[in-house]
């Protein structure tokens, strides 16, 4: 087997493998299923994403399971993300919304709200940002159920920011700026007083950038500069792309001044 493994290929292998289990197991049976997101995953390494497209395509057409069960879910997710990242955003809609659908299923954790963000990070990318804050509200919300409201986890942060986002894109500029305070306090909860977190210290440039296209210059600059001071507690360097920008923004507000 090793052999005709260097003859003919890790692709053509795999393809054959999946005729000869199919014979056994059935076209639609999980086994397989999982044989096809191998193959398309390989593929995709390979950089034949479109190839890898049609195996995802066929496990969503073939799998019973994938239409029915919440195992089908990740199916329907990397169908969704493959062709997210070929720039085919209104294709990739009904998948992740296959995907969300099925998901519900699950008890406990879910992947659910991972899989509303990326509807709305396809919506946003067709230019339809109302549609997109909506599905990235509801993905919040989702992750809010996931934990009691006590004790919110930095995933419930990162959902808000994300919210916050989409509302600095529909220049709801005060929205926006309240929705990354809450995100920045449940960090906060999270990570300490003093925070060793790059993920913090972007948050505060977040708010420096509201504060500073609301032109409240003193904000910008205070929230500016606890940026600073939060990457250099994690160890940066000034030359550093990101504390370099932050530096150059504050350089800036400084002249305007």
């Amino acid at each position: 087997k090793y052999m005709t493994f260097r003859r003919i290929g890790p692709v053509a292998m795999m393809e054959r493998e999946i005729q000869f289990y199919t014979v056994f197991f059935g076209k639609d049976s999980g086994t397989i299923c999982q044989m096809w997101f191998r193959l398309s995953v390989v593929l995709e390494m390979m950089g034949e994403t479109d190839r890898a497209i049609n195996c995802c395509r066929h496990i969503v057409t073939e799998g019973y399971q994938c239409n029915s069960h919440a195992c089908g879910a990740p199916y329907h997710f990397r169908l969704g993300k493959l062709l997210y990242s070929v720039g085919k955003y209104d294709e990739c809609i009904p998948s992740f919304e296959a995907a969300a659908r099925l998901v519900r299923q699950r008890k406990g954790i879910s992947k659910l709200p991972s899989y509303l963000h990326c509807i709305g990070f396809a919506h946003e990318k067709s230019g339809r940002l109302e549609d997109a804050l909506k599905y990235h509200k509801l993905a919040s919300e989702e992750q809010n159920k996931v934990a009691p409201t006590s004790s919110k986890t930095v995933d419930a942060a990162k959902s808000l920011i994300i919210v916050g986002a989409a509302h600095a894109s529909l220049e709801q500029f005060q929205l926006s700026l309240e929705i990354y305070e809450g995100a920045l306090s449940i960090y906060l909860l999270n990570v300490g007083e003093f925070p060793q977190s790059r993920a913090v210290a972007r948050l505060y440039v977040r708010i420096g950038e509201i504060h500073k296209t609301m032109t409240n210059t003193s904000s910008a600059l205070e929230s500016y500069n606890l940026a600073i001071e939060v990457y250099r507690r994690c160890g940066l360097p000034d030359e550093n792309t990101e504390l370099a920008q932050v530096l150059q923004a504050v350089s800036e507000i400084q002249n305007m001044v």
